[in-house]
């Protein structure tokens, strides 16, 4: 598989993409004839860093070829001219400070860069880095990035990165990572991220996340995550999860979940065994076990 950075080679030229790093669709985006009658015309190389981090300097990435058969005019100079590229390769596609716009092609973002990303454009985003994506853009969020994500872009959030989210976007949050959703927006939380939902965004929670969901949002709560529903949110829960229901909110349980309906005319179905909660003055519980429907009105 090519690594970042890859080149392609020809006799006078050097050739990279700002939208992938694959050699064959470098050939095939600058129209490049791969061999002639005396054997191959371009030259395939990879420099990259040992580890994969894109934030070390370049004068530690490592220079290899990537095919058996060379070309004639291949000699050591072929290195020079990959590492010249690669200069600019970092200089367009590596931000480690600053302020910088993405409109085509992936990056990656370190440190402080803050980035602003448009169209089909993907970003990977590391450390305390800020991303503000737009349209269809891809993001990948670790360690404490912070992301904004607008359109029907798709985030991946890991470690302790905050993602706020609205319109269509989509997102998949892992480890420790914070989301706050809103409009129609899609969230799939794992592991402890915490996500907090707004207008008819939909949540899929499982591990020990934890959710609020709030507006008419939907939220599908599995394993021991946690969620507090408010106003008129939907949430469907499995497992050892457990719900705080509020507003007008409706809540179907199963299995071993928990849920407490707090106030106002919150209403629990619960297909599970054990007695579900209510507190508040209008609440609702509705035992959907068996072929029996019994309401019970809370305190």
């Amino acid at each position: 598989m090519c690594r970042s950075a890859s080149f392609v080679l020809t006799k006078d030229r050097v050739f990279w993409s700002m939208k992938s790093d694959s050699h064959e669709d470098i050939i095939e985006e600058f129209g490049l004839s791969q061999d002639g009658v005396r054997g191959p015309n371009v030259l395939r190389v990879e420099i990259s860093p040992c580890d994969g981090d894109l934030s070390r300097p370049i004068n530690e990435w490592i220079f290899k070829l990537d095919q058996d058969l060379l070309p004639d005019w291949f000699d050591d100079q072929c290195e020079l001219r990959a590492r010249i590229a690669l200069v600019e390769w970092v200089d367009k596609r590596v931000f480690k400070n600053g302020f910088h716009e993405v409109r085509e092609g992936s990056v990656w973002a370190f440190g402080s860069s803050q980035v602003t990303a448009y169209g089909f454009s993907r970003v990977t985003a590391y450390g305390s880095s800020q991303v503000t994506a737009f349209g269809s853009s891809q993001v990948t969020a670790y360690g404490s990035s912070r992301v904004k994500a607008f359109g029907t872009v798709r985030v991946m959030a890991y470690d302790s990165s905050q993602v706020t989210v609205c319109d269509s976007s989509q997102v998949t949050a892992y480890d420790s990572s914070q989301v706050a959703t809103y409009d129609f927006s899609q969230v799939a939380a794992c592991g402890s991220s915490r996500v907090k939902a707004c207008g008819s965004s939909q949540v899929m929670a499982c591990g020990s996340s934890r959710v609020k969901a709030c507006g008419s949002s939907r939220v599908k709560a599995c394993g021991s995550s946690q969620v507090t529903a408010f106003d008129t949110a939907q949430v469907t829960t499995y497992d050892f999860s457990q719900v705080a229901a509020c507003g007008s909110s409706r809540v179907t349980a199963y299995d071993s979940s928990q849920v407490t309906a707090c106030k106002d005319t919150a209403i629990v179905i619960h297909y599970n065994t054990q007695l579900c909660k209510p507190s508040g003055l209008f609440a609702v519980m509705i035992d959907r076990a068996g072929d029996r429907s019994v309401c019970t009105v809370g305190k």
